[in-house]
């Protein structure tokens, strides 16, 4: 199930909106249309048509991607150079910070779903996001899950489906209740570093 997220309504199109997202969180690199589609769990007639919106607006600009494949031959593997369609990022766009800003913090909306969507997973105690859910690109978690009977191939689900939102991978931290009060009494510096950098708790229900 797709995040109810409230900048659909205002762009038209969840799909335009992880597309944008995962050009945002790869803004160096050249996408090609298999990519957009796999990376953004969309259908590619969805990802052809929105990347041409977006590329007449000025957010995106087409361009050629170089690849290399391996490729294998009865003499050994040898490397094949590929060039493809895609598209990259516009860094002169001139509204590239606003959609930047807009696109890539976590909303109340947002995280009461996610919230939802987590607790499918096991009991879950506390939700703490962080990192490119508030663009702190220097932290080193994404999102703190703690709780207890976690059902890991559910959670997997929630991870894959939230990053596919986003258009990038998260580095999630998985705790059961006590492991996580043994390391905070501990003073563990990755909880440390979580809760001394900008975060915000989507649950909590032990009394962080």
């Amino acid at each position: 199930m797709a995040m109810k997220d409230p900048l659909t309504k205002l762009f038209g199109s969840a799909g335009r909106i992880k597309i944008m997202r995962l050009f945002l969180a790869n803004d160096d690199e050249c996408i090609h249309i298999a990519d957009i589609v796999r990376q953004t769990k969309t259908l590619k007639a969805t990802v052809t048509k929105e990347a041409k919106i977006l590329e007449q607006s000025g957010f995106l600009s087409k361009v050629k991607c170089h690849t290399e494949e391996v490729k294998k031959l009865k003499s050994g593997d040898k490397i094949v150079k590929k060039t493809k369609p895609g598209f990259k990022l516009n860094k002169d766009f001139e509204y590239l910070q606003a959609m930047r800003a807009l696109l890539t913090q976590v909303s109340g909306m947002q995280g009461s779903d996610l919230s939802k969507r987590m607790r499918k997973a096991g009991r879950i105690k506390a939700l703490v996001v962080a990192g490119v859910f508030l663009q702190d690109t220097a932290a080193r978690v994404d999102l703190l899950i703690v709780g207890d009977a976690i059902k890991h191939r559910q959670l997997e689900s929630v991870i894959r489906a939230t990053e596919a939102e986003l258009g990038q991978s998260l580095r999630y931290a998985v705790f059961t209740s006590n492991e996580f009060k043994y390391r905070l009494d501990m003073k563990d510096k990755l909880i440390c570093d979580i809760f001394n950098t900008p975060h915000k708790k989507l649950l909590n229900r032990i009394g962080l």
